[in-house]
C-alpha cells in the first residue's frame, strides 16, 4: 500500500487554486468587504489544509472500482478510494 501520493497532491491544489478566483468573484458581488466574513473565509481555508495535510498521514489504496454507496453520508472503506476521496475527506473532517 501507498501513502497518498501524487495525485491527491495535484487534485488538492487544484482545488485551493480555484479557491482565490471563488473569493473574487465573491467579493465581486458585495459592496463592502465584510471583515468578519473574510476571517471565517480565511479560518476555513487553513483548517481545510491542515485537514488535506493530515489526510496524507493515511495508507490509502488507489482502488478506482466503482462501488455503490449509501446516501446520504455514504463513503468507500477508509483506506481505499481516489483522489476525490481524499479531497470529500478532507472537507468532510473540517
Amino acid at each position: 500500500m501507498l501513502r497518498v501520493g501524487l495525485k491527491f497532491a495535484r487534485a488538492l491544489l487544484f482545488v485551493l487554486a480555484i479557491f482565490p478566483s471563488l473569493s473574487v468573484i465573491a467579493r465581486f458581488g458585495a459592496a463592502q468587504s465584510d471583515s468578519n466574513v473574510a476571517s471565517r473565509r480565511r479560518e476555513f481555508l487553513q483548517n481545510l489544509v491542515a485537514a488535506a495535510l493530515e489526510r496524507t498521514h493515511h495508507v490509502v489504496r488507489y482502488d478506482p472500482a466503482y462501488l455503490r454507496i449509501p446516501y446520504p453520508g455514504g463513503d468507500v472503506p477508509a483506506d481505499t478510494g481516489v483522489c476525490t476521496d481524499e479531497i470529500i475527506r478532507s472537507y468532510r473532517s473540517v
